[in-house]
């Protein structure tokens, strides 16, 4: 009994050590965020009577202090043509799957959605490029400018997930703090939009589906993305606009299409993340795409829009790339970006708080331990792979 006893103090005092860091955090994070203080102080006060919201809201402070991107406060006289055009296509889309077959398995559907598309483009002549876009950008850190009713308002709709789904319940803290919390999936994607604009957006077309199964949900995603974007004509535009972006036609970059289909995924309680590859053995760039985490613990990858995750990651192709790195919320403190010493060149690439080495979830990997003698100042060094595209003709790989 006494031993017991001892292993709950012992564990309670753990728990006590890591609430303790994260308050420290957090009011580290309150004492720089300035006019934006009382915002970031609402939140936490709303939530004092609610344990398990006041801990999510601390976790998402705290980790703000190195999320930093462009964001742009979405209102209706940015952009009225182009909201209101979306917003029809979306809902004459959805009537016509819904309402006219009451399945999206139903062999006329094609037929009926094409009718549609017609009839929109005639009515409506789409000529979104004639509009400018009016988003007034402005690029801060997180704890800078987020109010405290968006952060209130994704945590209360997050906490709705958990609450209806078996799937989020049965994550462990982490895993549900790290992959369906986070109101950004990657850390210096501009922000634009929140979980409820995603929801509101993605979610009907869900309704008959069983969650459970990532394969099904990940389909339904890329099926309305693909019907939707035959909408509207190329992209007309030279600056991000929010997840619209996805409608349209010939509109095709990894980064945004990873970063809002996983940003979506989650607002439908889809535990999910964005990852990407140093580089490639054989060719030049490199590509992000998302993993979701399915009943049984694995995580499972596939490219936003195009592929579907399978059981073995069988249909994702990994024979041409290097180390994999996962964008998670968290600082992680084994990177390069925290084990520097001061003043010491970090790569472009990795000068990042928030990258997980996940290499070994869709690669073999072994330990490899080479020599190095030479005296120097460094923490770290790096596993390079050469490469013509830079200037220096090597792209780091490891650390």
């Amino acid at each position: 009994m006494i031993k017991n006893s001892l292993v709950i103090t012992f564990f309670l005092f753990l728990l006590s050590g890591c609430a303790s860091e994260v308050d420290k955090r957090v009011d580290t994070v309150l004492s720089i965020s300035g006019a934006n203080r009382t915002e970031l102080e609402t939140v936490l006060k709303h939530y004092k009577h609610e344990p398990q919201k006041l801990k999510a809201a601390k976790f998402l402070i705290a980790n703000m202090r190195y999320h930093r991107s462009y964001y742009s406060i979405r209102n209706p006289r940015q952009h009225p043509l182009l909201d209101s055009l979306t917003k029809a296509a979306d809902s004459l889309f959805y009537h016509s799957v819904y309402m006219a077959t009451d399945s999206f398995h139903n062999e006329n559907i094609q037929k009926l959605i094409d009718s549609v598309r017609i009839g929109f483009r005639i009515q409506n002549d789409v000529r979104v490029s004639e509009q400018s876009v009016k988003i007034f950008w402005k690029e801060d850190y997180d704890f800078n400018w987020i109010t405290a009713k968006q952060l209130i308002n994704h945590i209360d709709h997050v906490f709705e997930w958990k609450r209806q789904m078996n799937s989020v319940r049965r994550l462990s803290t982490e895993d549900f703090y790290e992959y369906v919390l986070p109101y950004r999936s990657i850390p210096d994607n501009s922000l634009i939009d929140f979980s409820d604009i995603y929801f509101a957006f993605m979610d009907k077309y869900l309704k008959d589906i069983d969650k459970d199964s990532v394969q099904n949900v990940v389909q339904r995603y890329n099926f309305v993305i693909n019907q939707l974007c035959k909408f509207f004509p190329l992209y007309p535009y030279e600056e991000e606009i929010g997840y619209q972006e996805l409608f349209f036609y010939g509109f095709h970059d990894c980064i945004p299409i990873a970063s809002y289909g996983v940003s979506i995924l989650r607002a439908c309680g889809i535990p999910a993340a964005v990852e990407f590859n140093a580089c490639y053995k054989q060719f030049q760039g490199r590509h992000y795409h998302g993993v979701v985490l399915d009943k049984n613990g694995n995580w499972l990858a596939f490219n936003p829009e195009s592929s579907i995750p399978t059981s073995d990651n069988s249909s994702f192709d990994t024979k041409d790339i290097l180390n994999i790195y996962r964008f998670m919320f968290s600082e992680q403190k084994d990177t390069p970006f925290f084990m520097e010493k001061n003043g010491e060149y970090v790569p472009d690439i990795f000068d990042s708080p928030f990258l997980k080495d996940v290499t070994s979830h869709l690669l073999k990997t072994i330990p490899l331990i080479l020599p190095y003698r030479e005296t120097g100042n460094n923490n770290l060094v790096y596993l390079a792979a050469f490469n013509s595209g830079v200037p220096s003709g090597i792209i780091p790989v490891t650390w």
